[in-house]
């Protein structure tokens, strides 16, 4: 009997397109909301499940896979879901950022600076000026590196969940 395997760059293909198209919807609803510098616990809620939801690829994969599912293969989907995901968040943080709204990191690193101030007093201005800096040079690799620690411990979590070998 001839075994087949399904291919999981189709599903990263797949998912990650989907995910990234839900989460630019996500951040453009945000952004028209005029709450793109909002940071509570109903956008956290809906971030975590945009996060969360890297799951479901992977139970399909392991469904249409003949229940047949490798830690390795959850991560290589999860991780690759996650990249192609961030690539279109980042495609759109650049559009906002450097056409519609140039100045968003700029107030976005003076309100961290306002709550450097208010959380810690005794800090100095240049103090403040070195991290903004900082802050601001790091930013893009800060979040992909985020999204990409997520991605791989949420898939690997699911894969040592739903992981099963050939019987």
């Amino acid at each position: 009997m001839k075994e087949t395997i399904i291919s999981t760059k189709k599903f990263i293909l797949k998912y990650g397109l989907i995910l990234g198209v839900i989460g630019g919807i996500y951040f453009c609803i945000r952004f028209a909301t005029d709450n793109i510098y909002t940071i509570n616990w109903f956008y956290s809620s809906i971030e975590i499940i945009l996060y969360i939801s890297l799951i479901y690829p992977i139970y399909r994969y392991k469904s249409l896979n003949k229940g047949i599912l490798k830690v390795s293969e959850a991560i290589k989907i999860g991780i690759g879901i996650s990249l192609i995901a961030y690539s279109l968040s980042l495609l759109y943080n650049r559009i906002l950022i450097d056409i519609i709204q140039s100045e968003y990191i700029i107030q976005t690193l003076n309100e961290t600076k306002q709550e450097a101030l208010i959380n810690n007093p005794n800090i100095s201005p240049g103090d403040i000026q070195e991290t903004i800096k900082a802050n601001r040079k790091y930013y893009s690799f800060t979040v992909f590196m985020v999204n990409l620690m997520i991605g791989f411990v949420v898939s690997l979590i699911a894969g040592a969940i739903l992981r099963k070998k050939k019987l």
